[in-house]
């Protein structure tokens, strides 16, 4: 068998993305596009 592993890649992708805050401090985010997956969704805070 032929495993050949590199150390580090190269990616590039394009992601269009938003936020929205429900308060001043806690909010979510999600962002489409071509990257390591499709879809994004997570959680923002602002400090």
């Amino acid at each position: 068998m032929n495993w050949n592993f590199k150390d580090t890649d190269f990616h590039i992708g394009f992601i269009a993305g938003a936020r929205y805050f429900f308060t001043k401090g806690f909010g979510v985010y999600s962002e489409v596009g071509y990257d390591v997956t499709w879809i994004k969704i997570g959680i923002a805070g602002r400090f």
